[in-house]
Formats: structure tokens, sequence, C-alpha cells
């Protein structure tokens, strides 16, 4: 993938990797807590009009495409991995056109990010987060009309993506180290103490029609647990800054990784997010939205160790990455994670 093609060519080589991504999503039987209610709705057609209501134009008509033309229940986890599929295609093919180490990308998505797992349930917002990488880079790249297509599309996929529009603002702020370092204490404080007494009137002035979480089993508190791994990569992003600040400042800093700095920002500014979870359970599907800018600040430390030729540093950083993806598709295998595929009989 780091070779030089024509753009037709990499399409052609990416085909049967973009194949290999359709099909878990797209054949997936029982996986997770929300397949049968997706089942049920083509089968008796619960809550079709309710998406429509909520302006989520593109599940909704997903479902009313899947039942009028009788493609049978699993046609809607098909079509909408034909989504996911695509805008990730799209994904690499930006990254690869500004230039980057487009496997380590690669990598970094499938082991840290949980979206390859996790959009198996959740499919509404999971397709506006197929989007969300694509639409940063385009925005950067001041593709300004595209951006707007992609916005209104994701914002069409799930009603609370309009969470995402603030940070835009990061893709136009020089990135600098301290301002990285500042925005992840900054957003420590926010996350801790901020949110949790504002979120309530947040979601009740913009999101009305999810106040009502605030009352069912969703408002309880995360696992402990889950709360505690998400401080597992921490290590990753403090040596990342520091490894920014130091070849800042002897100037040996270059500046091809200004894309990934900026999405960095973005990544200290969110990361603490996953403390609201102690308050409210339910916020860890915001927190998604974020998840994909874990990638950019490894990216960065890892590219920087191969640069450098560091064989062991490199060598450590992926074993370190690897070990908890590992765990958690073997021996710790549960929810999305226990896959179970349609395929599996034939």
């Amino acid at each position: 993938m780091d070779r030089k093609f024509e753009k037709l060519a990499f399409f052609l080589i990416l085909f049967p990797v973009v194949f290999f991504y359709f099909q878990m999503p797209a054949f997936q039987l029982d996986v997770g807590t929300d397949y049968i209610s997706y089942v049920d709705m083509y089968k008796y057609g619960y809550n079709i009009e309710y998406y429509y209501n909520k302006k989520e134009y593109v599940f909704y008509y997903i479902l009313k495409i899947s039942t009028a033309l009788r493609l049978g229940e699993q046609s809607i986890f098909i079509l909408v991995s034909v989504v996911y599929s695509v805008f990730w295609l799209y994904f690499i093919f930006l990254l690869k056109n500004a230039n980057y180490k487009v496997w380590i990308f690669v990598f970094l998505y499938f082991t840290v990010t949980g979206i390859y797992q996790n959009q198996l349930n959740g499919l509404r917002q999971y397709m506006a987060i197929a989007i969300l990488p694509c639409l940063f880079i385009v925005l950067y790249n001041r593709q300004y009309f595209l951006a707007l297509i992609l916005t209104v599309l994701a914002s069409l996929c799930h009603a609370s993506f309009i969470l995402v529009y603030p940070f835009f603002i990061f893709i136009y702020l020089k990135p600098t180290p301290l301002r990285v370092w500042y925005l992840f204490l900054f957003s420590f404080i926010v996350s801790a103490l901020v949110v949790p007494k504002l979120l309530p009137i947040i979601v009740s002035t913009l999101f009305g029609s999810y106040a009502g979480y605030f009352e069912s089993a969703l408002s309880a508190s995360a696992n402990l647990v889950s709360v505690i791994t998400k401080l597992y990569y921490m290590p990753l992003f403090l040596l990342a800054m520091y490894t920014y600040k130091k070849e800042v400042k002897l100037g040996l800093y270059d500046d091809s990784y200004d894309m990934v700095m900026r999405f960095f920002m973005i990544l200290a500014a969110t990361y603490w997010l996953f403390i609201v979870n102690m308050y409210f359970g339910f916020f860890g599907r915001v927190a998604q939205y974020f998840m994909i800018f874990y990638i950019f600040p490894m990216y960065y430390l890892i590219a920087q160790y191969i640069q450098k030729n560091k064989v062991y540093s490199t060598v450590l950083v992926i074993c370190y990455i690897l070990l908890p993806y590992f765990l958690k598709v073997t021996f710790l295998a549960t929810s999305e994670y226990d896959y179970n595929s349609i395929l599996k009989g034939l």
C-alpha cells in the first residue's frame, strides 16, 4: 500500500480488501443487542416512521427499500454495510492521496477504534461515523461543497451528528505542542466537572427525543472496568505529545504531519469524554464519534519510529496495541466481538 499507484490501480488493489470489510457487517447473525430489533422492523414494520420523523432519512429509506422490494431481513444489514464499505474505501483513498502510510492507519483502525465491531450493532450512528473521518479530511483540504454534502448526509444518518459540528473549528487552528497539551488538560476538567452538569439541559434543549434516556436503564453508570480500560492508550498519547514537542524544539518537525496534528488536537479535546460515562452510561454512544481520532497520534508515533529505524520501539508499540485487541476477539469476546454469521451453515 505504500507503493505509488495510479488512482484506478489503487482502487483495484483495495477491492478484495473492501469486499472482506463488507462481509462481516452484511452477513452477521444475531450479533449484539439490537440485531433482533432490526429484524422485527423488517417483519412487522416497527418504528419505521419514527426514523422519518427524526429526519434520519438514510436508514428510513434503507428500511423502505428492503420491505418494498421484499429483499429479506438480512438486506438491511447488507445495504448498511455497503454504506460502511464505500466510506471506509473513501477514507483510505483520502489518506493515500495525502501520502500517508496507509497500512499503519488500517492497522490502528481495526485494533484501536473498535468501530469495525461496534458498527455491527449501532447501524444508524455508525453510518454517520463512517462518513466522519472523510468529512474532516475533506474540510482540511478546503473542499467545502463536498464537505457540505457529507455533513448533510451524516446528519441524515443520525440526528446526534450535530454534536460533531463544533469540532470543525480544529481544522482551522494551527497545531502546536502547547495547544495539544492545554486541550488535553482542559478537556479533563470539562469532562469531569462541567459536562455531567450541563448534559441534561443540552439533551432536553437540542435532542428532546432522547430525554427519556435519563429515566431509563441507559442512564446507569458505565461499568467501571470499561471506563478504566480507556486509560490503556493514554501512555501512547503522552508519548506522542512528548515526541511532537521534542521534534518541534529541535527543528526536526515535518510539516507533512499537519493534518495529523490537527486531528491530534481533536483527540486531546475529546479523550476524557469517557468520564461522563460514569454519570450517564448512554453518553458512551456520543464518545464513540471521536474514537477515530485515537489513531492519529498513534500513527505519528509509529511513523516517527519507523522513519528513525527504531525497530524495537516500533515492535513494542505495535505489541502494546495488539494485546487488548487480541484478548477482545478471543478469550474475552462478548457482544459485538462474539461474532456469528449467516454463512456459517453454508
